[in-house]
């Protein structure tokens, strides 16, 4: 293996930008690749334990990924997904990373592992594991977080940087949040909706509240992170609970499942699971989006393919808008 593993990310990067210089390649072409492949190592540079660049795995691609399916189109992350195969490929030439990231891995079998839907039984297992048998302060918050997800259907970037207000007296310049006196939960950013909770989840909330604050002693005026990381030292200092561990809760829960035999399902499937239900409800996608937050182009594959093309064929030859004018052809 050549002797630069110990260069910073950035090396890689520049490197790789050099080698498509010099095929000729052209420079906008370039710097959309660079933009993504940036993404991509600015998200392992937030990593507590960020990897040196030779041990960079599939799983580390794979919960990037993830994140950006969370935010973009299918389009979007295809194009990252292809972006970041070409780059481990130039480097698995080179001799620098050999940890076979994409060999037998496609963008469609990520998606076939992104559409793997949770049932009824598998779904109240999971969240009789996520609350568990003991109730601490930490069971208190996974449980809150497996409500809110599969009550809102909302992605794992919304959830986490959730905060909550006890009331709107002051102007609240939040994304995210929840305001305990309305049992509302706001999302602000591009999509802009709100959604009514039920008591039981606000007083759960509530609850939760008042424990977090008597233990940690934290000070909370009117605004607290909703999941802050909970440690058992006498560190009194808030801390926003890291990306990893939303993952490793769910992950530990569904290990322990006896009911989820397919192990690779992770947080991302409630939320998939919530959508697919929807759309095979029949419920309006204007509806469906205004939920999710999600465009409607991003549903479509929700939606079983022969069943919209029999229902479009339909649509065209009883429903058309001039069928007065067809039918006397």
């Amino acid at each position: 293996m050549k002797d630069i593993v110990k260069d910073s990310y950035g090396i890689f990067l520049k490197r790789y930008e050099k080698s498509l210089a010099d095929k000729g390649i052209n420079k906008d072409v370039i710097n959309n690749r660079k933009s993504t492949i940036k993404k991509f190592l600015d998200f392992l540079s937030s990593y507590p334990n960020n990897p040196k660049f030779e041990n960079i795995t599939r799983s580390d691609v794979e919960l990037f990924i993830t994140n950006a399916d969370e935010k973009y189109s299918p389009a979007t992350v295809a194009r990252y997904f292809s972006f970041l195969k070409k780059f481990f490929l130039f480097y698995k030439k080179e001799n620098v990373n050999t940890n076979n990231i994409f060999d037998d891995w496609s963008y469609d079998k990520f998606i076939e592992k992104r559409f793997t839907f949770l049932d009824d039984e598998q779904i109240e297992n999971l969240y009789e594991q996520i609350k568990g048998k003991k109730l601490t302060l930490k069971s208190m918050r996974d449980e809150i977080i497996f409500l809110i997800l599969a009550y809102t259907g909302c992605s794992i970037g919304e959830i986490r940087s959730l905060n909550v207000y006890k009331n709107n007296e002051i102007s609240i310049d939040d994304e995210n949040y929840i305001v305990i006196e309305e049992s509302k939960i706001y999302f602000t950013g591009e999509s802009g909706r709100e959604i009514k909770l039920p008591f039981e989840v606000t007083n759960k909330i509530n609850i939760y509240l008042n424990e977090l604050i008597n233990k940690k002693s934290y000070d909370y005026p009117n605004c607290l992170f909703l999941f802050p990381s909970i440690r058992d030292s006498k560190d009194k200092k808030l801390k926003r609970l890291s990306n990893n561990t939303f993952w490793k809760i769910f992950k530990d829960a569904i290990n322990k499942s006896e009911l989820i035999k397919d192990k690779s399902v992770s947080i991302r499937n409630i939320r998939h699971t919530f959508i697919n239900r929807l759309v095979k409800e029949e419920i309006p996608l204007e509806i469906i989006s205004d939920i999710t937050g999600l465009d409607i182009s991003s549903l479509k594959p929700y939606i079983n393919s022969e069943l919209f093309e029999f229902k479009k064929d339909t649509v065209l030859k009883n429903q058309h808008p001039f069928k007065n004018v067809f039918n006397k052809l």
